[in-house]
């Protein structure tokens, strides 16, 4: 695919995460979600799900630059986000016209916050999620949220 058409893919993906609308966007069946402070996600229904689940937070985006390297689209953006704005760079791999892996580098508009990991046993309640969601919002896919396959939960410290 040309560069142009690879940079498409990568602003519909942005564009239907800013409209709170993800129905036009080509995700590959077995795309893959990485960021800083969760653990990879696979999936195309895992990733939606999650991505839908962080709408509430999600403001607007404002696309500053794109770089690509061949099936590679580097987009810088501002994420404007209840909490402020999140200066964010996004490299995703564009395979046959589908979004097939998005690894998100990003610095939280508050700066970063110190985390400290917290036993298992606490009660799912007493966990945070590390993407500053609050309980309501937590994604049951997301194992760095709640999930009982993991020893550790995330909590950033007050």
């Amino acid at each position: 695919m040309s560069q142009s058409e690879n940079i498409a893919v990568v602003e519909s993906y942005l564009k239907g995460l800013a409209r709170k609308d993800l129905s036009s966007v080509p995700f590959a069946p077995d795309i893959t979600f990485e960021g800083p402070l969760m653990p990879k996600l696979a999936g195309r229904e895992t990733i939606v799900g999650f991505l839908t689940s962080i709408f509430p937070f999600v403001k607007g985006i404002e696309i500053k630059q794109h770089i690509v390297d061949g099936d590679y689209v580097a987009t810088v953006f501002d994420m404007e986000t209840i909490n402020g704005v999140d200066h964010v760079i996004d490299l995703c791999l564009v395979v046959g016209g589908e979004l097939k892996e998005v690894r998100a580098f990003y610095y939280p508009s508050q700066g970063p916050r110190q985390t400290t990991m917290l036993p298992s046993t606490l009660d799912s309640g007493d966990a945070v999620c590390p993407l500053r969601l609050p309980r309501s919002h937590f994604y049951e896919g997301c194992s760095g949220c709640v999930t009982a396959s993991r020893t550790l939960h995330f909590r950033y410290a007050e």
